[in-house]
């Protein structure tokens, strides 16, 4: 399968979807763009967003997406930006946000290659100062000194591709848990081992492992977080569809099951969380952006 091929089938499925910076409610100047931002890994997308706060937001809820993020804090009247790097979750974690401060978002699809100081496990439900977990000279870490307030969401997004890409591109060769990780995204988290397997040329166990070393967790766990990501964006996107409809949508056994699901995310039942993040706000700009 050529590179071509792949772009193409990603961008066919959903992009990770973090309602909650979307939302009209504490958030305005939403901006959202999806692009390539290397040549090296198979999943070679990254989702960039860049927002403002509202002058009362204290913090928001992020839900697990399989990715890990660069938040990069404006600070009013400051040349530079704060950036915070947060790991991938597992489970549903609070982000607080200074209020009336524009933030931008880089979240690559995929982590694999970036010169992290730190293994997956051990950055799993953790958000830490960008320092703490890359080297001062890394070149995600100098971007901080690009991005400020006045700078553009278009700018902001030319210093991360301009700068990150290289970091990728120094020694990273594409490996097994790359392939792993391709397979399960294109098939929205519905495969099993024995198809994992025809897809890498590799046995189920050995993928395991490999996977578990890169990412701290292994498939099952990734694929569950695929499902529920492909159900909550459907939830929430079509406000009038009602949650049982999306069950067998995204592969689910059955109500229990998804409910299971959607407790052990967001802490909430589905119909829970659509009330609280939908709040009859269909049609603001966020929803239509996403839409």
């Amino acid at each position: 399968m050529d590179s071509k091929t792949i772009k193409k089938l990603l961008l066919n499925t959903s992009p990770p979807f973090q309602p909650e910076l979307l939302q009209g409610k504490f958030i305005s100047d939403v901006h959202w763009k999806v692009l390539e931002w290397n040549d090296v890994n198979i999943k070679n997308l990254a989702c960039f967003y860049q927002f403002r706060t509202s002058e009362t937001i204290g913090k928001i809820n992020m839900y697990p997406d399989n990715c890990v993020k660069f938040l990069f804090e404006c600070v009013p009247g400051s040349d530079v930006s704060k950036a915070r790097f947060m790991g991938i979750n597992t489970k549903k974690t609070e982000l607080e946000l200074m209020p009336g401060t524009k933030y931008f978002m880089f979240m690559p699809y995929s982590h694999l290659g970036l010169h992290l100081l730190a293994s997956s496990a051990e950055l799993q439900n953790v958000s830490m100062d960008i320092e703490t977990v890359l080297s001062k000279n890394n070149a995600l870490a100098i971007c901080q000194n690009h991005i400020n307030d006045k700078t553009s969401f278009n700018e902001n997004i030319k210093v991360i591709l301009e700068n990150a890409s290289n970091d990728v591109k120094d020694g990273y060769t594409v490996g097994i848990s790359d392939y792993c990780s391709l397979a399960m995204c294109l098939s929205n988290g519905n495969i099993n081992a024995e198809n994992i397997e025809r897809f890498t040329g590799y046995s189920s166990r050995h993928c395991r492992g490999k996977f578990k070393d890169s990412y701290g967790f292994g498939p099952k766990m990734y694929c569950r977080i695929l499902r529920f990501q492909g159900a909550m964006d459907e939830l929430i996107r079509q406000f009038d569809k009602d949650a049982l409809d999306i069950v067998s949508d995204h592969g689910y056994f059955d109500q229990a099951h998804f409910i299971k699901d959607f407790k052990l995310f967001t802490d909430m039942c589905p119909n829970e969380l659509k009330r609280a993040i939908g709040m009859g706000q269909r049609d603001n700009m966020a929803y239509k952006f996403r839409v």
